[in-house]
């Protein structure tokens, strides 16, 4: 079900990611655990479907940064010795091979461009559905997705994440191709405007293409997902996840759901009291939600980001670093090189330049 994602180094490749690679090996159990596996009916009378559930638990250790003169200081909640803890649901066979195969013969040869690209290579996709309505000329896909939504996957997602309310709030299809000189990797990250996702598999992994979603439970330890056509993954928001995509090209239809209707802006769904609350129980990935975006522009919100990368979080120390450049280049270098040093692609780009302003 999951395989360890081969990093591929820099150049000739260092002592430092083989190191890495073997620690990967040694770990990759005690940080991933499958609770349980049960088959599961979905939907009702004749269009109900069994797909088989494997519940999976996530966890890496959060280690404080050693302090350092004018930067890190050790947050009084954390001991450096605490563990942050995610789930994950992997349904085989939510869509039949059929299925799968009949949706995918829907999607057009040219898709749309997603402008939010951050790498500058054409960042592919279709959307299908926003807020339940659908989007001009995608009126067949629409039509051929919506059964399932309701009668599989809202059903689903209500009962097994204690969502009654939940709603799709977008429904777009992706597609990662290096062949095609597209978009073939994303970094690692959470989906920020929802209170769950879906991504289910158009094509299958090992087939079709090589590599596909992987979930993370520090940047040293990326684990692949193998899905088959009509697989398909359901998780909640703290989930670092990302793609890498070697060969072949994936398609994945994703769903982004928020827990009660009307679906509103990322903004304004980060002010949901259940951020504040994980924030406060010492969930990092709620406390770096709330120190980015537009709440991090506050001074609580500022102090939420550091309380995040004092208690370990990588991802919170390239951001916490990025942010002190222009006021203290010292603690900026201090957090961006213990986040480089941990695997954050990001923090690394930041430090380098960063070093090559400073000649």
């Amino acid at each position: 079900l999951f395989s360890r994602l081969s990093r591929i180094p820099s150049g000739r490749g260092t002592k430092q990611t083989r190191t890495h690679q073997l620690h990967d090996q040694q770990s990759s159990d005690e940080h991933l655990r499958v609770v349980r596996v049960q088959p599961v009916v979905l939907g009702e009378g004749v269009a109900s479907r069994t797909a088989t559930e494997a519940s999976v638990q996530l966890v890496w250790s959060l280690m404080a940064p050693l302090e350092l003169s004018g930067s890190p200081k050790s947050h009084d909640e954390h001991d450096g010795n605490g563990q942050q803890q995610v789930e994950l649901s992997v349904l085989r066979g939510l869509l039949s091979a059929e299925e799968a195969r009949a949706i995918a013969s829907l999607l057009p040869t040219d898709f749309d461009l997603d402008r939010a690209d951050v790498e500058l290579v054409p960042k592919r996709w279709i959307v299908l559905e926003r807020a339940g309505k659908t989007q001009t000329g995608r009126e067949a896909l629409a039509a051929a997705t919506r059964p399932v939504i309701e009668g599989r996957i809202l059903p689903y997602i209500r009962q097994r994440l204690e969502c009654p309310g939940c709603v799709i709030c977008s429904s777009i299809v992706r597609r990662y191709s290096l062949a095609l000189g597209e978009r073939h990797r994303d970094p690692p990250h959470t989906d920020g405007q929802a209170f769950a996702t879906v991504v289910v598999a158009l094509n299958s992994a090992g087939q079709d293409y090589e590599g596909g979603l992987y979930v993370v439970t520090d940047p040293w330890r990326p684990m692949t997902v193998s899905l088959q056509a009509g697989d398909a993954v359901v998780h909640r928001w703290d989930l670092q996840h990302g793609v890498q995509v070697s060969k072949g090209h994936r398609l994945s239809w994703i769903l982004w759901v928020q827990d009660s209707a009307p679906c509103v802006s990322q903004a304004e769904f980060h002010r949901r009291p259940y951020f504040r609350l994980a924030a406060e129980r010492g969930n990092v990935v709620a406390m770096h939600i709330l120190g980015t975006g537009e709440s991090g522009r506050t001074q609580e919100g500022k102090r939420w980001l550091r309380h995040a990368a004092e208690a370990g979080f990588v991802k919170s120390m390239g951001q916490l670093g990025s942010s002190l450049e222009q006021n203290d280049e010292e603690a900026a270098r201090a957090w961006l090189l213990m986040a480089a040093q941990s695997g954050d692609a990001g923090a690394q780009s930041a430090l380098g330049m960063l070093l090559l302003r400073r000649g």
